[in-house]
């Protein structure tokens, strides 16, 4: 009995450690519900029970002291439901579904209860003081591709939640997301530059892959093309230094690895053993990471400019996404060694390995190491849903 105790108590530990409290994040929601809506209602308000982490707590009725104060309006018209939620006078969100959609309408009830969701997950981000574990987004569009600013302070990430799929960026210090939408392409892995003056992605303006820069505030005046052709693919971009990116220029033997000088426009290949690589991750102007395949399985490793590497992960699984703590000394990658894409860490000086993503069983791919050294953004694939970005603390 008092061996069951132990492990017990252990259990409830590590639980709370994942997913403490902490602070509370109060959020009152005055509810408008036009005919016909209780359904809807009654659809929305059990959803937003399930999902709701415990360090939040939903109130109704009229305003009472709250740390986010909102109003939800349900309307049912002939051809669509409609919900709006509004702080104060100011709409903040304003959702439609249209009754002969071929979209699941449990995407529309996900997208309600995503609102007052992401204001306390980003209130909670910029308190500080949650778990080791942060659910950031919940709606039932794609949310992947995280990446940080040098500075610690923008969390940059790809979401369609507006209808295609654009750039968004959340500030860590306030809380508040704001996206950059351009028209007529799709954006993939934005990086922001080390000064944080502008944003590196792979978008499809020319109907075929190629990367851009454009300035962080959105100002599609400043936006450049930097590389890619018109029957060539050119994809993963990443900064190697203010001056300097690495991106895939996909061909008819596999992919090239390029150097793009941004201030010569001079394009220099990077000599591969391999035919399929992706995923480069720059520790210094003459070195890389990367994910390669090697006869049948992709695994990780660093290489040179004159195309001498190391195998740092080469099991008989998969291994891919490749990220250095800013130390040097840990090897963030996912895999699916035991049946599922998981993050792991490899201790370079160890050789230790271990996993950071055991708070779920599913598929997680391209993990992002804060400037810190101390979070990881991750994107986490539900079965069924779209991905969605948690935040992890390590090395605490």
């Amino acid at each position: 009995m008092k061996k069951l105790c132990i492990i017990l108590t252990l259990i409830f530990i590590v639980a709370s450690t994942l997913f403490s409290v902490g602070t509370t994040i109060r959020v009152n929601i005055k509810l408008t519900l036009g005919t016909g809506t209780d359904e809807l209602y009654e659809r929305v308000w059990k959803r937003l029970k399930e999902e709701k982490p415990d360090y939040v707590v939903i109130t109704t009725g009229e305003a009472t002291e709250a740390d986010i104060s909102l109003e939800l309006v349900l309307i049912d018209y002939a051809d669509r439901f409609e919900a709006i939620w509004k702080n104060g006078e100011e709409t903040i969100e304003d959702l439609t579904y249209k009754k002969d959609s071929l979209i699941p309408f449990r995407f529309f009830i996900q997208d309600i209860i995503s609102v007052p969701l992401e204001l306390a997950a980003f209130k909670k981000l910029t308190i500080g003081d949650y778990g080791r574990v942060l659910r950031l987004t919940y709606r039932s569009s794609v949310d992947e591709y995280p990446s940080f600013s040098d500075d610690g302070r923008y969390l940059v990430f790809i979401s369609d939640r507006s209808g295609s799929r654009d750039i968004w960026i959340l500030d860590m210090f306030t809380g508040k997301l704001k996206t950059i939408t351009l028209s007529g392409s799709s954006e993939y892995f934005p990086k922001i530059s080390p000064k944080g003056d502008l944003i590196l992605f792979q978008g499809t303006f020319i109907g075929n892959w190629a990367i851009y820069t454009i300035p962080i505030n959105g100002d599609q005046r400043g936006m450049r093309k930097v590389a890619g052709e018109t029957n060539k693919a050119a994809y993963m971009p990443a900064w190697i230094d203010e001056k300097k990116v690495v991106y895939l220029l996909q061909n008819e033997n596999g992919d090239t690895l390029y150097i793009q000088d941004l201030e010569t426009g001079t394009s220099t290949p990077v000599k591969l053993p391999w035919r399929y690589v992706f995923s480069p991750f720059p520790i210094d102007e003459n070195t890389l990471l990367v994910t390669a395949l090697k006869e049948h399985d992709f695994g990780i490793y660093k290489i040179t400019l004159d195309g001498s590497y190391t195998a740092l992960e080469d099991t008989r699984y998969n291994e891919h996404d490749p990220q250095l703590t800013p130390d040097g000394r840990y090897l963030l990658f996912t895999s699916n060694r035991d049946g599922v894409y998981r993050v792991w860490v490899k201790d370079l000086q160890t050789k230790d390995e271990w996993i950071v993503t055991d708070f779920v069983d599913y598929d997680c791919f391209y993990p992002a190491i804060h400037p810190s050294g101390k979070l990881i953004a991750v994107s986490v694939y539900e079965p069924d849903w779209e991905p969605d970005i948690w935040l992890v603390r390590f090395g605490e």
